[in-house]
């Protein structure tokens, strides 16, 4: 277990090294505190902060201590909670835990917790 969440650490840390912001513009990109929703979550041993935009429609993710482009997903249709994803991963939120899923394989994968349960 411990060297799937290892191995999931490593191609995020890749991924983040090599994604490009797919925002329209950076204009559109940026948010205020006031017209996002963020929230921290630990997965595994690593720290993640997802900016929720006011409208759902988008989550920004960022793990902390790492200089990257955030990752932006789009929502999509989901039965339960609210998931994004932009073809590769996936994050889905749902009762205050989300799922982080790498490269559409589920040995890629981590189960984040709110960061001592609190948004920001």
């Amino acid at each position: 277990m411990k060297k799937e969440i290892i191995s999931v650490f490593a191609m995020i840390a890749f991924l983040c090294g090599c994604s490009a912001n797919t925002a329209q513009n950076d204009d559109d990109a940026s948010q205020t505190m006031s017209d996002a929703n963020t929230v921290l979550y630990y997965c595994g041993d690593q720290e993640l902060k997802a900016e929720f935009d006011a409208e759902g429609e988008t989550v920004e993710l960022f793990f902390t201590g790492k200089k990257h482009e955030p990752i932006v997903l789009n929502s999509v249709v989901s039965a339960s909670g609210a998931k994004y994803s932009d073809g590769t991963i996936i994050f889905w939120e749902h009762q205050g835990e989300a799922y982080l899923q790498l490269d559409g394989e589920e040995s890629k994968s981590a189960t984040c917790t709110i960061k001592n349960g609190e948004e920001m």
